[in-house]
């Protein structure tokens, strides 16, 4: 039967939301670094170290640190929650990307997007599938698939999304816009983030 604790619905659809949301930030932005590799290239304030490997690594370091920094962001939400962990990564994230945007070299996106957002993307990443689990017993398959759909919806918005924005503000101004939209959004869905066993008992209903 359904296990006791499980509301399988409720404001899980709402944790559910919350985490397509996050996916489609994430792996949106990871994406779209593209668009942003070609601006860097074009820019002459950026110079220094801006050889294509070096720009390019960029955007590499940001999705290795996404993905190796996961193995340990399990035991930090087991102990601090996956509101605490996914808020402090989207502030990270948002921090990393607006600092980005006022980087003189490569050598500073190195410390600003490949660091900072970088871990702030694996602390917002790794918990979404985690908690939709807590939330779901029969329906788990379904509400994971629906959360993870994000990530392809993501790459196809958010690269025409980043795409407008530096042709409309440089790639600078499309670093601070992205960092302020996506900050604001990853937050609020951050914020969804609750046990079951933490919402009234059980029952599916918001905390």
């Amino acid at each position: 039967g359904e296990k006791k604790g499980l509301p399988d619905g409720g404001w899980g659809w709402v944790v559910c939301m919350g985490s397509f949301v996050i996916h489609h930030n994430v792996l949106g932005l990871q994406y779209s670094f593209g668009v942003l590799y070609k601006a860097l290239l074009d820019d002459p304030s950026m110079s220094e170290g801006s050889s294509s490997a070096g720009s390019a690594s960029v955007g590499v370091i940001a999705t290795a640190l996404m993905l190796g920094f996961s193995v340990m962001t399990g035991p930090l939400v087991t102990r601090h929650g996956a509101r605490t962990v996914s808020g402090t990564g989207a502030v990270l994230v948002a921090v990393g990307l607006y600092l980005a945007s006022f980087s003189p070299s490569v050598t500073v996106l190195y410390c600003t997007y490949s660091l900072i957002a970088g871990l702030g993307f694996s602390m917002l990443w790794a918990p979404c599938v985690m908690i939709v689990s807590l939330w779901f017993d029969r329906r788990r398959t379904l509400a994971v698939g629906m959360a993870v759909a994000g990530s392809g919806i993501g790459t196809l918005v958010l690269a025409q999304v980043c795409e407008s924005l530096v042709a409309s503000y440089g790639w600078r101004g499309a670093l601070q816009v992205l960092s302020v939209g996506t900050g604001i959004l990853n937050i609020a869905s951050a914020a969804t983030f609750s046990k079951p066993d933490s919402a009234s008992g059980g029952s599916g209903q918001a905390p």
